[in-house]
């Protein structure tokens, strides 16, 4: 199930979409899909981006190791971004 988690650190140009639960969750097919079907009529391509969010202190093994991004493997949820492709 897709949710919205704005925060003050958000704002309109971060490329923030949704959360869900899961990285397999439909939500994220349907946007992928959408995506892709934009990306066929215009140079500028977009892509889907997934980043783990959750607790970082328990994983960590040298202070600060997960400050800006958190693997899937020890992700609780997953912040979903459109950005353009590089």
């Amino acid at each position: 199930m897709a949710y919205s988690k704005w925060t003050t650190r958000r704002d309109i140009t971060s490329g923030y979409k949704f959360s869900v639960e899961t990285p397999n969750d439909p939500q994220i097919d349907i946007l992928k899909q959408t995506v892709s079907e934009y990306n066929k009529n215009v140079d500028m391509k977009k892509r889907v981006r997934l980043m783990g969010r959750g607790p970082r202190k328990i994983y960590e093994t040298k202070p600060g190791q997960y400050q800006s991004y958190l693997p899937y493997k020890f992700a609780k949820y997953f912040d979903v971004y459109i950005h353009d492709k590089a």
